[in-house]
């Protein structure tokens, strides 16, 4: 895929959750069933998942490196990225801290958490468009 390609891909299906989650009722969308999280409580996950994403896109490469080290094997296809992603969740995996939602309440309001992802999303695009590194272009889908 290209440069183009990913962010076209990005952009819809980011407007494609956006739909969504606006389709729900406010009261639902805050309704957090047995021990899972509530609809809000996943967007509010998307949006520190998406906001780190983009920073790793801002950074230096070199300060990627610092931080995460350098690979130890090829890059996988989204794939096989996908794949052991549900592999690992049906295994029992669950988010890191970092990626925890805190609970969030109906009276922060869905159009404000909405913005919020908006936000998220608009900074991930701009990082992509704006990235020099050649080598997030290698996803094959």
């Amino acid at each position: 895929m290209t440069k183009a390609d990913i962010i076209t891909a990005s952009d819809t299906i980011f407007k494609q959750l956006d739909a969504c989650c606006n389709a729900i009722d406010e009261n639902l969308f805050f309704k957090r069933p047995e021990n899972k999280w509530s609809a809000a409580e996943n967007m509010q996950h998307l949006i520190l998942s998406t906001n780190t994403t983009a920073l790793a896109y801002w950074l230096p490469a070199f300060l990627i490196k610092w931080m995460a080290g350098t690979p130890n094997r090829a890059s996988r296809t989204y794939q096989e990225v996908k794949d052991k992603y549900y592999r690992k969740l049906s295994e029992g995996a669950t988010a890191s801290a970092k990626f925890v939602p805190k609970p969030i309440d109906i009276n922060f309001g869905k159009q404000q958490l909405m913005r919020n992802w908006e936000k998220a999303t608009n900074k991930f695009i701009n990082a992509l468009q704006k990235t020099e590194r050649k080598t997030i272009w290698t996803v094959t889908w």
